[in-house]
């Protein structure tokens, strides 16, 4: 008996070690990916950083009024919500002069807003890391699938947007935002209207859904750089 029992308790020992050098190595796993993907968010920055200095800066190239008040040299964007409604130009004001398009409001969030801001894309396009881009005081054009919609959200929030337009990348919506499995804004919610509300207790920036074609004319008057980051793959890179 006292034999079988010092076998046991050797077999014992033998597993909680062998766990133990399982548990060291996957820790080692874990920080080691940490560490990587710092670098590779790093590298983005230092990219993105690279390709702005070879731009002149924004304030240099923007459009004044007589008063000091100044629209950046990219696209500048005018959100509505009543009537949900979007108008972007460039280098002029979006309230007087941008091209029209509609939107789609999300059910979350405030549920009025009248926003004027500089669009940039978010990097990673599809916002569902967090952004390596500068885009605070900016609206942020993201594109739809990788990650829930509202993670995206929350990831350009905390960046510093203060709106954030959703890409049907998918193309599932008409230009009526008739949109299968999404819904319809026919039916007078707003999109993600299946999420739970507590999950977007914390938004505070206005969320709308573009269409594809839409997009496309927004994208079209960016001033965007495709670029290679690592991690990433190819991205729309804004300054």
């Amino acid at each position: 008996m006292r034999w079988g029992a010092a076998v046991a308790w050797l077999a014992g020992a033998a597993w909680l070690l062998a766990a133990d050098a399982d548990t060291s190595q996957y820790i080692r796993y874990r920080i080691q990916a940490a560490r990587a993907k710092s670098r590779e968010y790093q590298a983005a920055v230092d990219a993105i950083k690279k390709e702005a200095s070879r731009r002149p800066e924004r304030e240099q190239n923007s459009v004044c009024d007589a008063e000091g008040n100044c629209a950046g040299s990219g696209l500048r964007i005018h959100l509505l919500s009543s009537p949900a409604a979007l108008t972007f130009c460039r280098d002029c004001d979006p309230r007087e002069q941008g091209s029209f398009a509609t939107i789609w409001a999300a059910a979350h969030g405030p549920p009025s807003f009248d926003i004027e801001a500089e669009l940039v894309y978010s990097v990673p396009n599809d916002a569902s890391e967090p952004l390596v881009n500068p885009v605070r005081g900016a609206a942020v054009l993201v594109e739809r699938g990788g990650a829930p919609i509202i993670t995206k959200v929350i990831h350009a929030q905390e960046a510093g947007a203060v709106a954030v337009l959703v890409i049907d990348t998918p193309g599932d919506c008409s230009e009526a935002f008739e949109c299968g499995r999404l819904g319809s804004s026919s039916g007078g919610t707003g999109f993600a209207a299946a999420d739970p509300a507590s999950r977007w207790q914390h938004v505070i920036i206005p969320v709308a859904l573009v269409t594809r074609g839409t997009a496309q004319r927004l994208v079209l008057q960016m001033d965007a750089t495709e670029m290679h980051i690592e991690g990433m793959g190819s991205q729309l890179v804004t300054q």
